[in-house]
């Protein structure tokens, strides 16, 4: 038998985590049935041309998250086009850009951009979670932040979700 990984420790002491709750379940369909309001809601990575990634990269998609969201509630997404980006910020008026835009945190609020309030948070609590090496990586994106080029996007037709333009790879 092998001796247990630090990163499965970690992974064990961060879902014992009260405040964390695991849900397996479609999250596009659970968040438009539960009258629940949330602080953060994460769209996990899928790439923009995989069977049903216009169900969680298209306006529609975004705009539902939108509106499970608490007053300064954030919303987070990887954005490996442009168009996903497009998306994005036609639906959050407040987005930050991190890791030069390949992953984006918008709002209906405003986002203070404060780099250095971040990684004192992240000192303070999740950076314990993630080990050494990854916290580094997350350090140097939190420094990176810059707000969403949105004038970049200007023309850039969005996904939708009749009409998922990543996902089959058309203009």
């Amino acid at each position: 038998m092998l001796p247990p990984q630090p990163r499965l420790g970690r992974l064990r002491r961060f879902l014992a985590d009260p405040r964390v709750e695991l849900v397996l379940d479609d999250g596009r369909n659970r968040i438009q049935r539960v009258e629940r309001r949330y602080d953060l809601i994460e769209a996990d990575a899928l790439l923009p041309d995989a069977a049903g990634s216009g169900n969680v990269y298209s306006l529609e998609f975004f705009e539902a998250m939108s509106a499970r969201l608490k007053p300064g509630g954030l919303m987070c997404t990887w954005a490996p086009t442009p168009r996903v980006a497009a998306s994005f910020a036609r639906v959050f008026p407040h987005a930050v850009a991190f890791d030069e835009g390949s992953i984006l945190v918008g709002s209906l609020d405003r986002i203070a951009i404060d780099p250095l309030l971040w990684q004192a948070r992240l000192a303070a609590g999740p950076g314990e979670y993630l080990g050494r090496q990854p916290r580094a990586g997350v350090e140097r994106a939190l420094r990176g932040a810059r707000p969403l080029e949105r004038k970049t996007l200007e023309g850039v037709a969005p996904n939708r979700d009749l009409n998922p333009r990543d996902e089959f790879a058309s203009p």
